[in-house]
């Protein structure tokens, strides 16, 4: 066998005979060595023997031996067994476990204990393979570029692979990726050269106008995309969704003079034409005829104040639609449902009055055809907007 020591480390080895010569690593600090030859120990000279006179030995004197009992081993004594054969950890049990099944509390291996040094030893590595020490890494396939870089690195390999962590920092790359770049003043020098010399027009990246001159100069079709553009992408506003809420907005005005007229006219005419036949009636007649004027001017009030809802209805709902608002879309739906209504009743208005055996004035039937006109434009053009879907995609 030959004994030596790792230069690196200063480790003990010990190996076969045949083994000298031959190149190996250490497991521990990873550095090559060549195995020394195996070096025959020098004879030792005789030792001189000095003339002496022969004394006769003197006669053995009897000492008393006292024989003493070895003691029974205490079964609870810790005893060191072999250590665990995956983590080579030492572990120590008691004498009544020896020969047992015990599991290494490191690695969970479970192995049989057996006293330290009374485990058979392994058997030898069968020849033409290295032992677990003499493992080189260098037999393995591996690139070019590795083995030039081990070759110049005289460092550990430890604090190789400290280094390499360091340079794989997010930092460490960003200063290395600086260093190959070229400054920002040169860049922009080296970029103004490159623009001098080539008639090429300059294309900003960062301008986002430069790309859309570009994409002009571009014949090539482009897929056109199925997202509908809403106010908060394109900002763009469809003029007849603005043109409906104008529009709606006019009508409730409209509804707001009629609420008016309605609430002072109808006080008016009631007392206008009611102030002359009550003045010939008796206290009887008078009670009925005040009673069927509340009457009626309560009626009058009750529609002005449906036409004042309908009014505030309306502007509220124009409003909300030029503002985009989903509510201003359902209102402005349900305002032109509403003027269909009233525009049928004002065709039927119409009719009525052609129908009259005797020529209605003028003026009435201005006033008819005006309303009619109103309220069915607008509820036709209002629920045509307002249910198409590609002006549904721009409210909120």
């Amino acid at each position: 066998m030959i004994r030596f020591a790792c230069p690196g480390c200063d480790s003990t080895f010990s190996v076969d005979d045949s083994k000298a010569g031959k190149s190996g690593k250490c497991p521990k600090c990873q550095t090559q060595f060549i195995i020394p030859q195996l070096e025959a120990a020098p004879a030792a000279p005789p030792e001189p023997v000095p003339p002496s006179v022969p004394v006769p030995a003197p006669a053995p004197v009897p000492v008393p031996v006292s024989v003493q009992p070895t003691p029974a081993a205490d079964p609870n004594a810790p005893v060191e067994i072999d250590p665990c054969p995956k983590c080579q950890t030492k572990l120590s049990v008691t004498v009544g476990d020896l020969g047992n099944d015990v599991e290494c509390p490191y690695c969970k291996t479970v192995f049989k204990s057996a006293r330290a040094g009374t485990r058979p030893p392994a058997p030898p590595a069968p020849p033409g393979k290295k032992s677990s020490f003499e493992t080189d890494f260098s037999s393995r396939p591996k690139s070019k570029k590795r083995d030039d870089d081990e070759d110049d690195d005289d460092r550990p390999r430890k604090r190789r692979r400290d280094d390499d962590d360091d340079d794989d920092r997010p930092s460490k790359r960003r200063r290395d990726d600086d260093d190959d770049r070229p400054s920002r003043r040169g860049r922009a020098a080296s970029r103004r050269d490159d623009d001098d010399d080539d008639d090429r027009p300059s294309r900003r990246r960062s301008s986002r106008r430069d790309d859309d001159d570009d994409d002009d100069y571009d014949d090539r079709p482009r897929r056109r995309s199925r997202r509908p553009s809403r106010r908060g992408g394109s900002g763009q506003r469809s003029g007849a969704v603005t043109a409906a809420g104008i529009f709606t907005i006019v009508i409730g005005v409209l509804w707001l003079i009629g609420s008016a007229a309605t609430f002072f006219g109808g006080a008016f005419i009631t007392s206008l034409f009611g102030a002359a036949p009550r003045q010939n009636m008796d206290p009887a007649g008078r009670a009925a005829f005040d009673q069927a004027q509340t009457g009626v001017t309560a009626v009058f009030i009750g529609c002005g104040l449906v036409l004042l809802l309908i009014a505030l209805f309306h502007i509220m709902g124009g409003i909300f639609a030029i503002q985009r608002k989903s509510a201003g879309r359902i209102i402005v739906i349900i305002c032109g449902v509403i003027g269909l209504i009233f525009g049928l009743f004002g065709l039927y208005g119409v009719l009525s009055l052609l129908r009259l055996p005797f020529t209605p004035p003028i003026e009435a039937v201005l006033y008819q055809l005006i309303s009619l006109a109103l309220t069915l434009g607008y509820g036709i053009f209002s629920l045509i907007v307002m249910c198409r879907s590609d002006y549904a995609d721009e409210f909120e």
